[in-house]
């Protein structure tokens, strides 16, 4: 019987509510599909190959409706999850086949050479201590030992066992450098991958941590804060503080045009430094302490503190912000707060203007 490898949390893969969104389908759905394909994959002539895999059979098999399974894999599709008709990364994550993955077997070798060691030391102390006593020694399965060959015996053993150990070593990096492509793929800032990579080993994390960290990135790509990408942390930054045990930013509703407006590849800047003023109206400074205590210091830091209030003028709240994807972030999700905190019926905003 020939398998192949499903990695620990395929079911909860972030990935899988955007893939679910794209094609319009349930993350159940999704989530079968993708093994159905992993499945057919294994079973190709060119393993990790999905040419022949039957869309209608799949819809036909499991009950969906015309046409769900092949929207699903059009949407893998997009997310380079597939890519020119081949499972991404499927040689990094399956052997050729499971059965030439020999690691198991280089460690019960390797535990069989040290019990030989050990039984090797034991007849290189006894060897010693005849030759000391200037007596003939004769040992059970042993043709003429002498302290010369027993020595030679055991730094041989002692050889093929740095070996092994560092055939293991080797196996225990790459398994470190799986982890971190997991990690990598996830995380939606891509800088400094030689610094992270080294962080990441230093920590030397087992897949449930790995696991855990997937999820926190899960929830902070869903933040407000994260849909800019100059206000996520570089991933080294965000290892060595160890971000994963803290909570992540909290979780916003934000429309697909507010979304097109904060990830452009290039964020907009302020035409000039705006001097934030020293005294600010005293129903500002009010609203601002309740604000905090509501979406928290970190949050608060990042889409609060830049802002400039003139005041409150026939019912309005005048607010001066850095930039235009700024103002659209801010209003669609904190448009309630804002007025609620300060008690003013809308809300007027602008960006800094040069002089």
């Amino acid at each position: 019987m020939d398998w192949f490898r499903a990695h620990h949390g395929i079911t909860s893969d972030s990935k899988w509510p955007i893939i679910a969104k794209i094609s319009g389908q349930k993350i159940g759905d999704v989530v079968a599909v993708w093994i159905a394909l992993l499945e057919h994959a294994s079973q190709s002539d060119d393993r990790g190959h999905i040419l022949g895999f039957d869309t209608e059979t799949i819809d036909v098999l499991y009950g969906y409706e015309d046409g769900t399974t092949e929207s699903i894999v059009n949407a893998l599709k997009k997310k380079g999850m597939i890519f020119d008709d081949w499972i991404t990364n499927w040689g990094k994550r399956q052997p050729d086949r499971e059965r030439d993955d020999d690691s198991a077997e280089r460690v019960k070798r390797f535990r069989e050479r040290q019990k030989q060691q050990i039984q090797s030391n034991q007849c290189n102390t006894e060897t010693t201590q005849s030759c000391n006593a200037n007596v003939t020694l004769h040992v059970t399965d042993v043709t003429d030992v002498t302290p010369c060959n027993a020595q030679n015996r055991t730094e041989q053993n002692r050889t093929e066992q740095k070996k092994l150990s560092s055939d293991l070593q080797s196996d225990a990096n790459a398994s470190v450098e799986n982890l971190f492509e997991k990690f990598w793929e996830t995380y939606p800032r891509h800088e400094a991958k030689h610094a992270a990579l080294k962080n990441f080993k230093q920590l030397n994390p087992d897949e449930e941590l790995v696991r855990e960290m997937i999820r926190w990135i899960g929830l902070a790509r869903q933040s407000l804060q994260w849909q800019d990408k100059q206000y996520v942390p570089l991933p080294n930054t965000w290892l060595n503080q160890r971000r994963w045990e803290g909570n992540p930013p909290p979780m916003a509703k934000i429309s697909p045009q507010a979304r097109a407006s904060v990830t452009k590849s290039e964020p907009e800047q302020p035409t000039q430094v705006y001097q934030k003023p020293e005294n600010q109206p005293t129903i500002w400074v009010k609203a601002l302490k309740t604000i905090r205590e509501t979406v928290g210091s970190q949050c608060f830091s990042t889409w609060f503190d830049p802002v400039i209030c003139q005041g409150i003028r026939d019912g309005t709240l005048e607010l001066t912000v850095p930039t235009e994807s700024f103002q659209t972030c801010l209003i669609e999700n904190y448009k309630p707060l804002l007025l609620k905190a300060t008690g003013a019926k809308e809300i007027s905003v602008r960006q800094w203007k040069a002089s």
